[in-house]
């Protein structure tokens, strides 16, 4: 077996040195179980190379009986994405045929098929799930999603980031028809051997009509939901994270929810309009919000419309999440992307900060950015398997959108950034530069990090303490603002193009011809030198640094502006 994966890898790759040192570094690092792992990785990826390859596929979506819902999501997500296969959902873990397969809660799965990708469901809160043979069931798949970022800071501790996609539950609209007659006040659904969910309930069946299901799943479920003029989400755990699986299933229900809050609620804010919560414990309170609903019909009915026109809204965050997966396992193109995701963002500003959200570190950090400038909106950032052409694609999407938009300009940092005290003051100053119609301009830049030598630098002006330049090349992405005349440019692209030296997205924009950069001395940002980087490995490239380059690109603009 080792000596056939390391053939695919030098097949692949072309280097027997880097397959034995890959191989060699597994085994030292987790021993035999390390090294099969591994080898089931990478035939697992040969087989998906071959499957793709191959006529009238199909994709077999594995769930748990109480996960069904989540499999109706990601058919309907394949089946709204065009894909020319067919899509089988089961429930059946005991054989697998020849289809790409989507294993949602594979821990609970025996027996696992040559490829897949998992969809892990379990809350890491409890490391039941999280043992070392239920670990290499993740390991051994293609990629993980998680629908937690909890979860995916723990699992960031345990994988590598390519290896990890946050993938959110939305709705989908499973009422066909609806009804006004309820046949139970409340409905409970769920595990009820649990001591804390049974003070609930006994304290409910006290005041209401109740209906407890603690053995159905699906259509059975759904049906139930329907009936009920209340549902109520129990934690099973006191720190346990939000159930957002049983919310969506509910809201697409069309059902009104009672739900306590959680252990990481503020990641939730968006459900707080449509699920009516309570604080973690308080059994009176989510009495008391049953009784409100039971007596006020007008507001009820409200809210109910409310849930059912966000349920039944034509794009939803799921999707776009999943296809990031599908464009990162280059099932889909990034047009596709596009036009299927375009409709689903309401964002706050033309102020955009760019990330993958599954940098969980890297969030933390901009987060205390964030409070200097309250209205930046944050996108999350295109996937793909070799990092740089995610980040491309990215900025292909974003100013694609701003185009569509007719905005006059966007600024994008990314979540990197380190922004001045003042930055809005500031921010204010620049704008009132750009607004100016005699100065041409394609984008500014908040920070140049690496300066072409061959750069023409022209003083502008001097205003108090910043000094304006314009430049007719620049590499930085760091912090940019970018006029609508440059957007075509940037859209057009093409990642598909994979040299690194010349369509590396920065280098793309440095090699525009006539190029028009306004930036600033000092610059307006600064980079975080110490967060990790997602696109490259710095901690193997000792004389690799930003700050390095950024300080001599200083340099070489306050060398030129002395000699005018």
């Amino acid at each position: 077996k080792l000596i056939n994966t390391l053939q695919y890898i030098i097949s692949t790759q072309g280097s027997t040195g880097k397959a034995w040192q890959l191989y060699r570094r597994e085994f030292i690092q987790n021993g035999k179980d390390g090294v099969q792992s591994l080898w089931h990785k990478h035939r697992g990826e040969l087989n998906f190379k071959r499957w793709k390859y191959e006529n009238n596929k199909s994709i077999t979506i594995i769930a748990t009986p109480h996960t069904i819902f989540i499999a109706e999501l990601l058919s309907q997500a394949l089946d709204k994405a065009g894909l020319l296969y067919q899509v089988k959902i089961g429930t059946d873990f005991k054989s697998f045929d020849d289809s790409f397969h989507i294993l949602v809660c594979p821990q609970a799965f025996k027996k696992l098929p040559e490829s897949y990708i998992s969809f892990q469901m379990e809350q890491t809160v409890s490391d039941r799930w999280f043992g070392p043979e239920n670990m290499q069931k993740l390991k051994k798949s293609l990629l993980v999603m998680d629908y937690s970022l909890n979860n995916i800071s723990y699992l960031n501790q345990r994988f590598p980031l390519s290896h990890i996609y946050y993938t959110p539950i939305s709705p989908i609209d499973l009422a066909s028809e609806s009804s006004d007659d309820h046949e139970y006040d409340v409905l409970f659904y769920g595990d009820t051997n649990n001591d804390r969910r049974k003070v609930y309930l006994e304290a409910l069946e006290k005041r209401f009509k109740v209906k407890i299901i603690n053995n159905a799943f699906g259509e059975d479920v759904w049906h139930a939901i329907r009936k009920a003029k209340v549902v109520i989400n129990i934690h099973y755990y006191e720190s346990a994270l939000l159930e957002t699986t049983r919310l969506y299933e509910c809201l697409s229900n069309h059902a009104l929810v009672i739900s306590e809050k959680s252990s990481d609620f503020e990641q939730h804010t968006d459900l707080t309009n449509l699920v009516d919560f309570v604080e973690i414990g308080d059994v009176e309170h989510m009495l008391t919000r049953i009784q409100y609903w039971k007596d006020h019909t007008e507001a009820y009915l409200e809210q109910k419309n409310r849930i059912k026109e966000y349920v039944q809204k034509d794009q939803n965050i799921f999707n776009f999440y999943f296809y990031r997966v599908l464009l990162s396992l280059e099932l889909i193109d990034f047009n596709t992307l596009y036009q299927l995701t375009n409709q689903t963002w309401n964002p706050t500003s033309n102020f955009w900060c760019l990330g993958l959200p599954e940098s969980t570190e890297r969030q933390a950090e901009f987060y205390k950015e964030q409070n200097k400038i309250p209205t930046i909106w944050s996108f999350p950032g295109i996937r793909h398997k070799t990092p740089w052409i995610g980040c491309g694609l990215s900025y292909k999407y974003i100013l694609r959108y701003a185009r569509d938009h007719q905005w006059n300009n966007i600024s994008i940092c990314e979540d990197d950034v380190l922004f001045p005290d003042d930055i809005q003051k500031k921010l204010e100053d620049i704008h009132h530069v750009l607004d100016d119609k005699s100065l041409n301009w394609d984008i500014f830049s908040g920070h140049v990090t690496d300066l072409n030598t061959n750069t023409n630098i022209q003083l502008l002006y001097t205003e108090q303490s910043t000094t304006y330049v314009q430049l007719n090349k620049t590499t930085g992405m760091v912090f940019n603002i970018y006029h609508q005349r440059f957007y075509d440019y940037l859209i057009k692209w093409d990642e598909d193009n994979r040299d690194l030296k010349t369509n590396a997205i920065d280098r793309y924009i440095e090699n525009k011809p006539d190029l028009k950069v306004v930036t600033t001395l000092p610059y307006l940002v600064e980079h975080k030198e110490d967060v990790c980087t997602t696109l490259w490995d710095r901690k193997h490239n000792m004389h690799f640094s930003y700050n390095d380059m950024t300080h001599n690109s200083i340099k070489a603009i306050q060398d030129k502006i002395a000699k005018t």
